[in-house]
């Protein structure tokens, strides 16, 4: 195989990855993976056979991986999920990075498979969701949400939770983004809000952006779950995202609740956790979202 002539960001990454392995491994083959809006994916080819997915940006700050690095462990140590297992983490020059394991993935053709990987998927939620480790409500470390700092502050209660760290810092970066009237709807109604959230919640290990594109399937036929911005939260609002842009069958919820059944008052409390999501996407990707967000405000207050 000829010999590939690697920038030197690459040749940085081939250094880096020799000293993790312990030998000399030459990088045969660099092949772009689509799917995220923020970085650029890669499939690294070594020449020992193995392969790995590299993330990079030119964000020159490496929070951003080491914060997803951090949420993948996080998932592995339920032992309930799937997840790539996360290589290395950095900045070289301009260039943030993170290195994990590839995954080998399919798509879906057959009916039956297609039924088959929705239940593995809802019941492998489910099981994410059964899991108990945490007596408080967030995390010990802050995450991102696309590019959008979360913030995790252990918390006693769901609602304190919800609404100081996810709702009103949405609400904030919304005034600093000039949507006066969005934030003036929403500051009307978050005791509505706060009013809808559970008292009773247990904290469940949310993977926090559970969207279609952030699972993939396996070549058995089992979900593995990418991109996480995971917490301990009310596992109600993991459906927030997840109902969103669709994508999710009538399957996968049946697998869902055969396994862990959605409580009574879920579907009135459902726009409260989309709000949160579509807030995110307005102050990441602007006024688009301005109507979806007026629109669910109006039909909680």
């Amino acid at each position: 195989m000829a010999t590939v002539v690697l920038d030197p960001f690459y040749r940085e990454i081939e250094d880096v990855l020799g000293q993790i392995v312990g030998r000399d491994l030459r990088i045969e083959s660099i092949h772009p993976v689509s799917g995220g809006c923020i970085h650029q994916g890669s499939c690294i080819l070594l020449s020992d056979h193995s392969k790995f997915f590299i993330k990079q940006n030119q964000l020159n700050d490496d929070r951003i991986f080491e914060a997803e690095a951090n949420g993948l462990r996080e998932l592995a140590k339920t032992n309930t999920v799937s997840v790539p297992s996360p290589v290395v983490t950095g900045v070289w020059r301009d260039q943030a990075y993170l290195v994990m394991e590839w995954i080998e993935s399919q798509s879906v053709v057959s009916k039956m498979a297609q039924i088959q990987c929705s239940q593995n998927l809802g019941r492998a939620l489910a099981g994410l969701h059964h899991y108990r480790g945490a007596v408080v409500f967030g995390l010990d470390f802050d995450n991102f949400i696309g590019s959008s700092i979360q913030k995790n502050q252990p918390t006693a209660a769901w609602q304190d939770f919800f609404m100081q760290h996810r709702l009103e810092f949405q609400l904030r970066l919304a005034d600093q983004n000039g949507y006066r009237d969005v934030v003036a709807m929403g500051r009307r109604t978050l005791t509505r809000i706060q009013s809808l959230l559970r008292t009773g919640a247990q904290p469940s290990l949310l993977h926090g952006d559970l969207w279609s594109g952030n699972v993939l399937i396996g070549v058995d036929g089992h979900p593995v779950f990418i991109d996480p911005a995971p917490y301990w939260g009310d596992r109600e609002a993991e459906f927030g995202i997840l109902t969103l842009f669709g994508g999710f069958d009538s399957v996968f919820f049946d697998a869902y609740q055969e396994r862990l059944p959605l409580e009574e008052g879920f579907a009135e409390r459902l726009p409260v956790y989309q709000l949160y999501h579509y807030l995110n996407h307005l102050n990441l990707f602007g006024s688009a979202y301005a109507g979806a967000v007026r629109s669910l405000l109006a039909g909680l207050e």
